[in-house]
């Protein structure tokens, strides 16, 4: 696995900036093509910062969810596909750290994370 250093909670490209909502359509896509339990979320890492979104930027990178079996899907400018992005393009994020900061379920595989008002 490529490595990494991820971004600590004041940076600007911390995943918080995205919001609840960006996270919710990354997991009910990963559950409608039935990848699911989640083992990690990854967010791209080029292009705008995420904390601009506070600001009014349209601030919504490529995304990708990895299974706990290994399987992969990505969501490029909007279109979903089982396929994988290249490591060292991506911020790589535990899912069980996403989901406590939003309040998803933490061991439930068949647990469908609750809808919520678009942050964006």
């Amino acid at each position: 696995m490529y490595e990494q250093r991820l971004p600590g909670r004041t940076s600007e490209w911390h995943f918080s900036h995205l919001g609840r909502a960006y996270f919710t359509e990354a997991m009910n896509a990963a559950r409608a093509h039935k990848c699911w339990p989640i083992e990690s979320i990854s967010t791209g890492r080029e292009g705008i910062a995420y904390s601009n979104k506070r600001i009014g930027r349209r601030v919504n990178p490529n995304w990708q969810v990895e299974t706990l079996d290994g399987r992969f899907l990505r969501s490029l400018r909007g279109h979903i596909t089982p396929d994988r992005f290249i490591e060292n393009h991506l911020y790589t994020w535990p899912y069980e750290v996403v989901a406590r900061e939003y309040g998803f379920p933490l061991s439930d595989a068949s647990a469908t994370p609750m809808q919520s008002a678009d942050d964006r």
